[in-house]
């Protein structure tokens, strides 16, 4: 439960991109956080501005406990939701079109040294899931939806009309510069999996591999990662028993 629910209105002018259209949004727009002096404490740097006219819009943000600084640039449409766990890390920029939705989980963390370090385009009913404890590097793109139709000419069938997700489960590690796309179908990377600098990834990966190249492949498998640099033996045996009793 979070203990502190706002009304777009009733927030600092800080939290907004254009501070004039704070008082445009309907009182639908909410954002529920779970220590309001975050807003206050210099750790949480939010700006939240919309797709469409602010009239438009519908959308809840939901932001767990910041621990160390994040940065979140929201950009949201009619339907738009957006929920962060407890402990998210690093500069982020979210666009949130029309009944949309992203989650990223707990203890999720990215490169907070860059002006945005990981991009989510969420396309109008697409959905993004990102699992807990997964560290992103920078220059990351996440695309999920189409932006435009794609059309067969014989036919005249849109190709590009299916379910978009993006799903990246838990403890998985994202490298610099790499993109993953979902247009019309639902691309998974499994738990402990790791994405190489680079990569362009269009496809559902399983568990505990590494993919790289472009279009990505998997080149290694049965394998996780640390976020220490040479972990101890301690860690290799905790992420070992992790990984091995339930890869998903």
């Amino acid at each position: 439960m979070f203990a502190h629910r706002f009304r777009f209105s009733e927030l600092p002018d800080s939290c907004f991109k254009s501070p004039a259209t704070k008082v445009s949004y309907p009182d639908g727009c909410v954002l529920e956080l779970f220590d309001a002096d975050d807003l206050n404490n210099g750790l949480l740097d939010l700006k939240i501005s919309s797709l469409v006219s602010p009239e438009s819009c519908l959308a809840e943000i939901v932001i767990g406990k910041i621990k160390k600084k994040a940065s979140l640039r929201i950009n949201i449409g009619e339907g738009s939701r957006v929920s962060i766990g407890n402990g998210l890390v690093g500069h982020w920029f979210i666009s949130s079109w029309h009944n949309s939705s992203v989650v990223i989980s707990d203890d999720t963390t990215a490169n907070n040294s860059v002006n945005i370090a990981v991009k989510v385009l969420v396309e109008p009913g697409a959905t993004v899931l990102v699992g807990k404890d997964c560290m992103f590097s920078d220059g990351i793109t996440l695309q999920c939806g189409g932006q435009h139709s794609i059309i067969l000419l014989d036919s005249r069938e849109i190709l590009s009309l299916g379910e978009s997700r993006l799903i990246i489960k838990d403890h998985c590690w994202i490298g610099r510069d790499s993109t993953i796309v979902s247009s019309s179908k639902e691309v998974r990377i499994g738990s402990g999996g790791v994405v190489a600098t680079r990569a362009v990834l269009t496809k559902s990966i399983t568990p505990c591999c590494i993919v790289a190249g472009n279009p990505a492949r998997v080149v290694r498998e049965r394998v996780t990662w640390s976020r220490q640099f040479r972990a101890t033996k301690f860690e290799v045996d905790r992420l070992c028993d992790q990984m091995l009793s339930s890869p998903a």
